[in-house]
C-alpha cells in the first residue's frame, strides 16, 4: 500500500462531526453582545456586528463580507438582495429583505460611495478575531467562527423548507452533496412525530 492509500484510508476512516451551528436567539444575544464591545473607534462596534450579520442573514464567507461594496447592494421596489463574486469567481444572489441586515445596509448606504467598501479597511484576519471575540464575550458555549454562522444560514434554510438545490445556488456550493448536511442540522427541531412513526 501506497503511502498516498494509507492517507486515504485515513481520512475516511476519520470520524466526521456535523458544523457547529447557533439558534436564531444565540445570534441574536451574539449581536447584541457585539454591540457593546468597547473599542477605540466608534465605527468599530457596527463594524463587528455586520460581519455576523454578512454570515447570518446572507451566508457569506469571510471572504466576501470584507470585499462587498456599496454597489454590490441592490434595490428593486421592496426588495433587496447582494449580488456579488464569491469563491471561485462565479457570481452569486443572495436575497436579504426584511432581515437586520438589510436594514443595517440600508443605513449605510446612502453615506458610501459606489466603490466603498462597507467593510472599509477590514481583513479577513481582523474580522475573523471580532467574531470570535463577539462569541467569547457572549459566553455562548460554543466555538464560534464566522463559517459557524454560515453553518446557521444553511440550517436556518433548510428548517425553513427551502429546497436543497436552492440552498447549494445562495451558498455558492458547486457540489450539492456539501448542502446536504444541513438536513441533518435541522434534526432537532424536525416537526415529526417518531411515536406515530415509528
Amino acid at each position: 500500500m501506497t503511502s498516498k492509500q494509507v492517507t486515504k484510508k485515513y481520512k475516511s476512516n476519520r470520524i466526521k462531526k456535523l458544523p457547529e451551528y447557533l439558534f436564531k436567539d444565540q445570534v441574536n444575544h451574539l449581536i447584541d453582545t457585539a454591540y457593546k464591545i468597547k473599542t477605540r473607534s466608534k465605527y468599530r462596534a457596527p463594524h463587528i456586528v455586520l460581519s455576523i450579520e454578512l454570515g447570518y442573514y446572507g451566508g457569506l464567507r469571510i471572504s466576501e463580507s470584507i470585499s462587498l461594496k456599496k454597489k454590490n447592494f441592490e434595490i428593486d421596489g421592496k426588495k433587496q438582495f447582494l449580488r456579488f463574486f464569491g469563491k471561485g469567481n462565479k457570481e452569486r444572489i443572495v436575497p436579504i429583505t426584511n432581515t437586520p441586515l438589510s436594514s443595517h445596509l440600508s443605513f449605510m448606504f446612502h453615506n458610501l460611495k459606489d466603490d466603498d467598501f462597507f467593510l472599509l479597511g477590514v481583513t479577513r484576519k481582523t474580522a475573523g478575531k471580532w467574531i470570535k471575540l463577539a462569541g467569547q464575550l457572549s459566553g455562548i458555549d460554543k466555538k464560534i467562527t464566522s463559517h459557524t454562522l454560515r453553518h446557521s444560514y444553511g440550517r436556518a434554510l433548510a428548517l425553513g423548507g427551502v429546497p436543497m438545490n436552492r440552498i447549494a445556488i445562495l451558498m455558492g456550493h458547486e457540489d450539492i452533496n456539501t448542502t446536504w448536511i444541513y438536513q441533518k442540522l435541522g434534526v432537532e427541531d424536525s416537526d415529526y412525530n417518531l411515536e406515530e412513526i415509528l
